[in-house]
């Protein structure tokens, strides 16, 4: 029974890391979002010229904003959301990596209660058989 239990424990740390791949596959989904509005955000603050006029939305209220300040503002932003990518790229990878590990753990505990039932089965019948 001990290999059944070690297969549960198993399993259940297998399923719970597959719970946390989605929830970081989320946010990189959602990084990802938001790295495509900004870089559209970026593309047609380029287009505009030094003094053309920038509003920023705070709330229900439109501010007037310097042009080169929106401009490093969203590089600020899009530098900050790359990074945070790269942070759950690298935890996504780490937790795959661990998956691979119990889904091998696993294999090797369901060969191993394969080889018992099988040894089982025959000693099972070489009684019968005397």
């Amino acid at each position: 029974m001990a290999l059944a239990q070690r297969a549960d424990a198993e399993m259940a740390a297998y399923r719970a890391l597959q719970e946390e791949v989605t929830v970081l596959a989320n946010q990189r989904q959602l990084y990802a979002q938001q790295q495509n509005e900004n870089s559209m955000v970026k593309q047609e603050l380029d287009l505009l010229a030094d003094n053309a006029k920038v509003f920023k939305l705070v709330g229900p209220v439109l501010l007037k904003q310097d042009t080169s300040e929106a401009k490093s503002n969203v590089a600020k932003r899009l530098e900050f959301i790359q990074n945070e990518m790269e942070k759950v790229e690298k935890k996504l990878q780490a937790k795959e990596d661990e998956a691979v590990k119990i889904r091998q753990n696993i294999a090797a505990i369901q060969m191993q209660m394969q080889k018992n039932a099988a040894e089982g089965a025959g000693a099972a019948a070489a009684q019968a058989s005397r």
